[in-house]
This record gives structure tokens, C-alpha cells and sequence, in this order.
């Protein structure tokens, strides 16, 4: 087995996914965070500045083993789901899972948006109602219909897969983002409530989120 070592920073962003398919799989990795936080304190920016020269992007995460390195979150994501056997079976299930894992990065754009992006109250709050009255309910139409469609209560085929996780991941964001609002927001979709909190409780799952660092973002 590889020796895994995935380096972000101290919060959950862009490698929650990642953290949570280690998790899942079972397989130890590093869990190496630069002492930056989500977002970075103008003290902690130094770090960072003086790494972001020697990243392929300027950006993390970074996966490396066996003196490997793949950048770019969903690119690690991706080669993890198809390692771990978290990805589907066979190609047309594999697309599905492409799709949503599409599907749940112009849902959480946005929301990084409204959370670390440029304005005032008024354009935060036009953000907000947007998000939350078109943005969201686009997605979660089609997303509350498949898991409806689905008995085994995955979102795609018999097992778990990366996109399961996703819907975790995209909840998180909600609900440290909109709050009260958010949560309102999500109960309009019962088939997505129940299937986020079955994903919680698979006991892998609900193990990393005990003991993970109780970062906001």
C-alpha cells in the first residue's frame, strides 16, 4: 500500500473529500495541514506565500506517494475513488459520478463565493436568496429524484460511491453558510435529508467526523 500524504490547509475545503475517502477505505494517509486556516489570518500568510512557489498550480491540495504528485482536488478525488473501489461500476455508472461530482462543484462555487469573495451586506444578501431559491433547488430537483429512484440509498448504483460524499460535503457548506435559512432550504428535499443522514452514520464515516478538527470551514 501506498504511503499517502495529502497536504491542504487547516480546514476542511478542497480536501474534505479526499479526507473522507481515506476514511471510508480505511487506508492511512498523512494528513499534512500547512498551519493556514480557512481563510488565512493575515499572520499565517507568509507560510503559505513562501510554498505556493513550489506547487504545479500555486494551490493545494497535493497527494504525493510513492514519489508521485497529483494536483488539482478533483483530479486526487478521482484517482482515490477509482483506487478505493468508490467510483461505480463500469463506465455509465463512472459518468453518473463524473456528473455529480460536476453538478456539486457549481453548487459549492457560489457558496465560496458568498462566504470569502468581495461585497457589501446588500449583494451578500441578493447572493444568499439566489443561492438558496435558484441555485439549489436547480440541482436538488434532480438530485432528491435519483436518490427517490434508487433503492439500495446510494445516489449511484449498489454501493457507496465519491458522489454520496459530495452530498455530505455540499450540506456542510449550507449549513455553515445560511444557517437556519440553509436548513429550511434542504428539508424541502426529504429523499436528500435521509440520505445525508444515513451517509453520516455509516460507522467509518461518522468516525472521521468525531474526530476530524472542528473547523468551520
Amino acid at each position: 500500500m501506498p504511503q499517502y500524504k495529502l497536504t491542504y490547509f487547516d480546514g476542511r475545503g478542497r480536501a474534505e473529500v479526499t479526507r473522507l475517502l481515506f476514511a471510508v477505505a480505511g487506508v492511512n494517509f498523512q494528513d499534512n495541514r500547512i498551519g493556514v486556516s480557512i481563510p488565512p489570518q493575515p499572520s499565517q500568510l507568509p507560510i503559505w506565500l513562501d510554498m505556493k512557489p513550489n506547487t504545479p498550480f500555486g494551490q493545494l491540495p497535493l497527494l504525493e506517494f510513492d514519489g508521485k504528485l497529483i494536483a488539482q482536488s478533483h483530479a486526487i478525488e478521482r484517482y482515490l475513488a477509482r483506487e478505493f473501489g468508490l467510483y461505480g461500476e463500469g463506465n455509465y455508472e463512472m459518468a453518473l459520478t463524473d456528473m455529480w461530482i460536476d453538478s456539486f462543484e457549481e453548487l459549492i462555487s457560489p457558496i465560496i463565493q458568498y462566504n470569502f469573495g468581495p461585497g457589501g451586506d446588500t449583494e451578500k444578501a441578493e447572493q444568499k436568496k439566489k443561492y438558496l431559491e435558484t441555485t439549489l433547488p436547480t440541482y436538488f430537483k434532480k438530485l432528491e429524484t435519483d436518490l427517490g429512484n434508487n433503492s439500495s440509498g446510494y445516489l449511484v448504483g449498489k454501493g457507496l460511491t465519491v458522489g454520496d460524499l459530495y452530498v455530505l460535503k455540499h450540506n456542510e457548506w449550507v449549513m455553515v453558510s445560511f444557517g437556519e435559512e440553509g436548513q429550511m432550504a434542504v428539508k424541502k428535499y426529504p429523499n436528500v435529508q435521509a440520505h445525508i443522514k444515513r451517509i453520516s452514520a455509516l460507522p467509518k464515516v461518522a468516525a472521521w467526523l468525531e474526530k476530524r478538527p472542528q473547523n468551520k470551514f
